[in-house]
């Protein structure tokens, strides 16, 4: 929450900063615009990266078409879009200037290196803006010569019309929804994309009505204070007890903590920085003219000659000199800052206004590879003081000692309940990760203070798991509970209980470490209605979106009796490898009532599953196929049914690798055996409850390796990796049969 007295105490410069007369990106247009040589385009970049790196969220940059004339970007592997800046309309919806388009030259680079290009279409009169979007005529006139300039080879279109007044928002609302169908009908794969204010002064703008339509939304992240304040200040505040508003603040506004809204929001960043006159040296510097703009390239070059300041709160460097003027800008440490943000807020991505300010910076590039393309630290560890650990029940009942891990750990007695639902105490470790990977989690089982059998129930991606780890049997050590997918951000959670079956025995709560397994051998493949792989098919107004399903927001349509679909979703999987795959689909509760048919493509070809969706709730499988490591691959709904009016659901899907060759179809949903510590690397014990045959351990291609014919009910095995001749096995994954039901077991070396 904002600092209420500090805001109070700054009120003063504050109040000034209203609304800025012009936006940034009119600003800049005006100031640098002039600069602009008509057909003068650059040369592609001597070397070009021969496949784009893998990105782990947007990376979206402008590019102003008076940058173009002489800069192209060194790293478009480490960029996924790039919005060129721009055409414009007049007040008729007709193209009223070119500004180079197309972009030959930056077209033919960045679709070289896997990057798509985008078409701004910008619109700074309020004027101009009321007259294109008020008039169903002018709206089409506009749509349909946007989509003629698309067609000279844009991948995207983004709409930065901007401060219109709150009486022209339902026909703004049209224009946006009029647009997206124009262009998803025409080609069901290309993005549109509107820029938002980093205020919405004029309540203009809300993502409830804008999500459904559109494909990301731009937040201009900057331009909190900007040529017109009244006093010095960042441009980009992120979170900052001394603003009224920042980045946070806008988050909140759009979205608040929706997690599906969030997806689908990028974060603007500036490549520039403001010099004003002022009063003095401190922030908050009365101002005593007009700032002006500098590109990021000139404040790292002026930056190096001038007495330099970091503000924490913003936080961004700042520099002044003379008597007296102050130049405000974010720099590599700082953009990286707010890159974490973004990862760690569960958003789309971010982006910059504008590219060629940054005259192909080596330090601004290697952020953006640190922080999206891998470099990150993955592994999180959440200690029993640690943010992200929380513990509940009666207080008298909670002890504390000194051992464990850093020392300190905390313990309370067991009870006889086995519901966790009956739990007196407990805790529940909630992760902040940096990306959607796989994790391997072990828990620190001290010394002391832990010796019942603590029942830990992993909450990831596809449900529950619960593991069961004997503590009396390891001592200051760490234990597997397994590896798991987990989403970004809090996408998962660890919960122990005082609930064993067994009471008065003492049981211990310490630290939960989620290890990163990110390249595992056979990733599952999940495909969400945020995710990149996902597309909507057909008129946008058709779409609906409801709470509840797999992300907390699922779409939904009504069915139709006649051929073809009009509406319809496609899932595309990026697969890792050629494999056999088990697909299912996410069917939430909510809008779900008729019987669909799925289209499963192949490698054999396509095949098709008819599920009635009313008579299921949550992950349901269509079936396992072979699959190869393509763009043809691919699953698919449709609206036909030959019933009208039913409603469809329509959400997440997943691609399990499937390499087990036995027949497992028929085996029971909840097996009487359990396994710890999943994975092992020496020995592993495995409970077993109600059996009545012996129990066979197979390979991962069906071979029995170890037999044992003499288990009894409701026993443990101790079994050290060996095969029924003695010979250690191999690291790999292996299946434990008996009675009906198996388990799967991964041996790690």
């Amino acid at each position: 929450m904002k600092n209420l007295v500090l805001i109070l105490a700054l009120c003063a410069a504050l109040s000034a900063n209203n609304a800025p007369a012009a936006s940034t990106h009119a600003e800049h247009q005006r100031e640098f615009g002039a600069e602009w040589i008509p057909g003068q385009h650059p040369s592609p970049p001597l070397e070009r990266p021969k496949s784009p790196a893998t990105l782990s969220h947007e990376v979206y940059g402008f590019l102003p078409y008076w940058e173009y004339s002489g800069y192209l970007p060194a790293r478009f592997d480490l960029l996924t879009r790039v919005a060129y800046f721009n055409i414009t309309l007049n007040s008729s919806g007709n193209i009223s200037n070119y500004y180079d388009w197309p972009a030959t030259a930056l077209i033919s680079a960045a679709h070289a290196a896997g990057c798509a290009v985008d078409l701004c279409v910008a619109v700074f009169s309020s004027t101009t803006i009321a007259s294109i979007v008020n008039s169903s005529a002018n709206r089409a006139i506009a749509c349909n010569n946007i989509c003629e300039q698309m067609a000279l080879g844009a991948d995207g279109v983004n709409i930065d019309f901007e401060l219109p007044n709150s009486a022209d928002k339902s026909g703004f609302y049209a224009f946006l929804r009029e647009l997206a169908d124009s262009v998803h009908n025409r080609w069901p794969e290309r993005w549109v994309s509107v820029c938002l204010p980093p205020v919405d002064w004029s309540g203009t703008f809300t993502s409830d009505s804008l999500l459904p339509h559109l494909d990301a939304l731009f937040l201009m992240g900057y331009g909190y204070y900007w040529s017109g304040s009244s006093a010095t200040g960042p441009l980009a505040p992120l979170d900052d007890p001394l603003c009224a508003y920042d980045i946070a603040y806008a988050m909140n506004y759009y979205c608040g903590g929706d997690p599906f809204k969030r997806s689908r929001f990028i974060v603007g960043l500036p490549l520039y920085g403001y010099n004003w006159p002022c009063s003095g040296t401190s922030r908050g510097s009365a101002t005593t003219g007009s700032g002006t703009a500098k590109i990021y390239s000139t404040c790292i070059a002026e930056s190096l000659d001038y007495t330099n300041h970091w503000d924490s709160n913003a936080p961004c460097p700042w520099y002044h000199y003379g008597s007296y003027r102050q130049t405000w800008w974010d720099n590599a440490r700082s953009l990286d800052l707010k890159y974490r943000w973004t990862v760690d807020n569960g958003l789309m991505g971010i982006g910059f206004w504008a590219l060629g300010y940054d005259d192909n910076d080596l330090a601004f590039w290697d952020g953006i590879q640190t922080v999206f393309a891998g470099d990150i630290p993955r592994d999180t560890i959440i200690d029993d003081v640690s943010v992200g650990f929380s513990y509940y029940g009666d207080m008298d009942f909670w002890h504390t000692a000194a051992v464990g891990y850093l020392g300190r750990m905390m313990w309370t007695y067991s009870t006889n309940a086995t519901d966790p639902d009956d739990d007196t105490c407990y805790t529940i470790w909630t992760p902040n990760l940096p990306d959607r990977r796989f994790y391997e989690l072990y828990a620190y089982i001290p010394s002391a203070n832990a010796v019942a059998s603590a029942r830990y129930a992993v909450n990831h991606d596809f449900g529950a798991d619960t593991v069961v780890v004997h503590q009396t049997d390891f001592s200051d050590e760490w234990v597997s509970l397994g590896t798991y997918s987990f989403e970004v951000g809090a996408g998962g959670s660890v919960y122990l209980g005082d609930g064993t079956g067994t009471a008065g025995q003492r049981i211990g709560f310490d630290a939960i470490w989620w290890s990163d397994r990110g390249q595992l051998p056979a990733p599952d493949t999940l495909v969400t209605l945020s995710s990149n792989g996902f597309r909507w098919q057909g008129p946008i107004q058709y779409r609906r979106i409801a709470n509840g399903g797999f992300e907390g927001k699922t779409y939904w349509t009504n069915s139709i009796t006649y051929l073809p679909d009009i509406n319809g979703g496609w899932w595309r999987p990026n697969l890792p490898h050629d494999g056999d795959f088990t697909v299912s689909v996410f069917i939430p509760e909510e809008h779900s009532e008729a019987t669909v048919t799925y289209q499963i493509r192949h490698s054999a070809g396509l095949s098709t599953v008819s599920i009635d969706q009313s008579t299921h709730s949550g992950w349901v499988e269509l079936g396992t196929w072979r699959f190869l490591a393509s763009d043809s691959n691919y699953l698919y709904v449709g609206d036909r049914t030959g019933l009208s009016g039913q409603n469809i659901a329509i959400d997440a899907a997943v691609w399990r690798f499937a390499p087990l060759t036995l027949t497992v179809a028929d085996l029971p949903r909840l097996p009487s055996i359990n396994a710890f510590p999943n994975p092992f690397n020496s020995f592993c014990t495995i409970e077993f409850i109600s059996i009545s045959e012996a129990v066979y351990i197979y390979d991962i291609n069906g071979h029995i390796i170890a037999t044992y014919d003499n288990i009894s009910n409701n026993t443990r095995l101790v079994w050290d990796a060996r095969d029924d001749l003695g010979r250690p096995l191999p690291a790999g994954i292996y299946f434990i049969s008996t009675s009906g039901c198996y388990k799967k077991i991964t041996l790690v070396r």
